[in-house]
């Protein structure tokens, strides 16, 4: 439960009141619901942007004993999934150019979580965890879960849940 001191009212700029609550030392900022956004506020590339950051802060603090970024994480976690991708696609998967991918993966291969290696069916690469990459991502998963549940309590289990499905149902090829 929330003591009276980590519950304030601001002034946003003239514009309207939010609350501000602190949740294990991170300051969360909720519009009022009647509140209708304006200017730069209309703008669905910056609010998805704004909510990435936040979420990948949240994620990363909680996976920040295990050495893994959220990205990191995810990265692991299609790879666990699927046993071994083509690199490209793992990118496809992750909605993400190839070359960027590749710059992403070399900190987990130097680390020796992720190995790659010609796929025997031509001339592309195929990504695998290592069985240090396994149980990197094990340790990592149990953290994963606390930060899944530190959101679900932030915006309600249905509303997350919500959020991710229609996310999830977008369609990003452009």
């Amino acid at each position: 439960m929330w003591k009276s001191e980590d519950i304030c009212q601001h002034s946003c700029s003239g514009r309207a009141e939010i609350a501000s609550v602190r949740l294990d030392k991170l300051c969360i900022y909720t519009y009022r619901e009647s509140m209708s956004p304006s200017g730069p506020d209309l703008c669905y590339a910056l609010a998805a942007r704004k909510k990435a950051r936040y979420l990948s802060r949240l994620y990363d603090r909680r996976l920040s004993k295990t050495g893994l970024t959220v990205s990191q994480f995810s990265i692991l976690s299609l790879i666990d999934a699927h046993k071994r991708l083509k690199i490209s696609e793992l990118a496809d998967l992750l909605v993400m150019e190839r070359t960027s991918l590749v710059r992403t993966l070399r900190p987990l291969q130097g680390e020796g979580l992720i190995a790659t290696e010609r796929s025997p069916k031509g001339r592309s690469h195929d990504v695998m965890l290592t069985a240090s990459g396994r149980s990197r991502f094990a340790d990592a998963k149990p953290r994963w879960k606390e930060a899944q549940r530190a959101y679900e309590q932030e915006v309600g289990l249905d509303r997350a849940v919500r959020q991710r499905n229609e996310t999830l149902e977008t369609n990003f090829e452009i």
